[in-house]
């Protein structure tokens, strides 16, 4: 009886586990490297040449073309100028509109997310980590450049 009653409850904790929702990070590839960084104010942000290379990004085996840039469980829209030559050279430079963290993800931590008190700050801090990677065969965000 008592291996029994160990038993089921054994597995009244483990079932649970099965039944959990994502998490919402699901688009990160663990066989991809990620260069992480922080952002901590909106605004457009700007990596030049110069600072990928300082961090390590492998400029010679990512193709502009291919770069992605995520946060907030999805892809960012990225501007990339490049001079027209498809290489990053001196001057160039990988631009995107960055938000800082608000109170999107502290929604989850109220049954009823109509209690969450400001929805403009977060819970815990106003810094939030944005990826650069790159994929020859994933669907791209871009912005468009309009000349007039």
């Amino acid at each position: 009886m008592k291996r029994y009653l160990g038993v089921c409850l054994g597995l009244m904790q483990i079932i649970p586990a099965w039944a959990q929702p994502p998490y919402g990070n699901e688009w990160i590839d663990h066989d991809r490297r990620h260069w992480r960084f922080n952002v901590h104010a909106d605004g457009f942000q700007r990596i030049d040449s110069a600072t990928l290379a300082s961090s390590g990004f492998p400029m010679e085996d990512a193709a502009l073309a291919d770069l992605m840039l995520f946060t907030r469980e999805g892809q960012v829209p990225l501007r990339i100028e490049d001079g027209g030559d498809g290489v990053l050279n001196t001057g160039d430079f990988i631009e995107f509109r960055a938000f800082r963290n608000d109170g999107w993800a502290d929604t989850r931590m109220f049954m009823d997310p109509g209690e969450q008190m400001n929805v403009h700050h977060s819970l815990f801090n106003d810094t939030i980590r944005y990826y650069l990677t790159w994929d020859p065969d994933a669907p791209k965000s871009r912005v468009v450049t309009y000349t007039n």
